[in-house]
């Protein structure tokens, strides 16, 4: 353009110095001037578009290129042009730079990935390892608290078994020797009366140190059975035979209804008759004066149902289940009426041995009823043995 300014001063100046020459002349010049000049400035026109699309073309795609990468974070976007010289380094190291930008945030990715992964990876680790050990803690506090109640059992049956056994020790004692101070000169009648307490306590000893030989025996896992065909009801009738005198003494009346009329079962008669002599013990033991013990035996389903029902204090329903537990006892039996808590254990551990079941009830107005099942076995089915060995393990009570 300032080539074509100074071809125009150049013109002006020339056209001057020949005005004089004429004003013809003059004019023809002053046209052609005109005409060079608009000539000169088309063709500085079309260079100055040539130029501008071959210096500014290309920086411009390359703004457009880095605007359309920050917009977008897209830095496999490449700046496409083939030229030489500067501006194909330009282009060149440009894109040699995205390159190296992508390889970064590539590999940042997919390390963010992988520490990601590790994060979720190890969390879910130490909530598994936290689970565990909520598991394992609870686990240890319930083993705890199972170890601290049977060693309360433990206690309270070592406290119970040393009362019981004092007592009709004592007893023995002290009456024998009223016996043998007064032997020459008691009336034979108050002798009668030692020998028969006497008597009593030994027996009380003895049901005693029964229970302590059947808990030897289940301990050991060597509780013997002998089964054989048995009138379960007779059976029944005999027991509570033995218990009408103590009754008698105790001011209660017990009294036997059975509605079936054959009663024949495969059973071990001995374990059976412990079994209802431990409820009626028991029935005797809580009855208060006046009371009425009711025994009853009945078809129930596939077996013959056993109950006893006393007018007792009865047993808090929670404690329905745990009296046939080692060495347990219930609330309400925990007086001078003694115990162990090993009777209903050991009938537990028979009737089971014969397939059936035991369990406790409370009356509706007072006292509570145990009931017996006994499955039906027919005579000419009998178990496998007629001798056959209950194994069971006290490893939780150790």
């Amino acid at each position: 353009m300032l080539g074509v300014l100074s071809s125009a001063v150049a013109l002006l100046v020339f056209a001057a110095e020949n005005y004089i020459s004429g004003p013809t002349a003059m004019r023809e010049y002053i046209e052609k001037c005109a005409v060079g000049l608009a000539c000169a400035m088309a063709v500085s026109l079309v260079l100055s578009c040539v130029l501008q699309r071959v210096v500014s073309g290309p920086v411009i795609r390359l703004a457009e290129t880095t605007t359309a990468i920050a917009d977008l974070g897209d830095y496999s976007i490449r700046v496409k042009g083939n030229y030489t010289g500067e501006l194909g380094d330009l282009y060149v190291s440009f894109n040699k730079m995205l390159d190296t930008i992508q390889a970064s945030s590539n590999a940042l990715r997919e390390a963010r990935e992988l520490l990601e992964k590790r994060v979720r990876e190890r969390t879910a680790a130490i909530q598994q390892e936290i689970t565990e050990k909520g598991k394992v803690q609870a686990d240890l506090i319930q083993a705890k608290e199972a170890a601290e109640a049977a060693d309360q059992a433990k206690s309270e049956f070592l406290a119970n078994i040393s009362h019981e056994l004092r007592t009709p020790l004592h007893g023995i004692l002290s009456y024998t020797r009223f016996g043998l101070n007064e032997a020459t000169t008691a009336e034979r009648e108050e002798l009668w009366k030692f020998f028969d307490n006497v008597d009593h306590c030994a027996n009380n000893l003895l049901c005693l140190v029964n229970d302590l030989l059947d808990l030897s025996k289940l301990e050991s896992g060597g509780m013997t059975f002998v089964a054989q065909p048995a009138d379960l009801s007779h059976l029944i009738e005999m027991v509570v035979d033995e218990f009408r005198s103590m009754c008698s003494e105790r001011e209660v009346s017990i009294g036997y209804q059975q509605s079936e009329a054959a009663t024949t079962v495969l059973i071990d008669p001995d374990r059976i008759s412990q079994v209802i002599r431990n409820l009626l013990s028991n029935a005797v033991k809580f009855s208060p004066p006046n009371g009425t013990i009711h025994v009853e035996l009945r078809r129930a389903g596939d077996a013959f149902r056993l109950s006893v029902r006393d007018e007792g204090p009865g047993i808090p329903p929670e404690e329905l289940e745990t009296v046939f537990d080692r060495f347990v006892q219930s609330s309400k039996m925990k007086s001078n009426k003694g115990g162990t808590g090993l009777g209903l254990a050991i009938c537990r551990e028979i009737v089971g041995w014969h397939g059936g079941r035991i369990w406790a009830e409370n009356n509706a107005a007072a006292g509570c009823v145990f009931h017996c099942e006994l499955p039906l076995a027919r005579p000419d089915s009998p178990p496998d043995a007629s001798e056959t060995v209950l194994t069971d393990s006290f490893e939780a009570l150790r």
